[in-house]
């Protein structure tokens, strides 16, 4: 799962890594 990566890089830009996880 490479989003994941993007998701930890993304929560610091936008913070929606949980909702990116849901969207998974």
């Amino acid at each position: 799962i490479y989003l994941l990566k993007r998701t930890l890089r993304n929560r610091q830009r936008h913070g929606l890594e949980e909702y990116e996880i849901l969207a998974l």
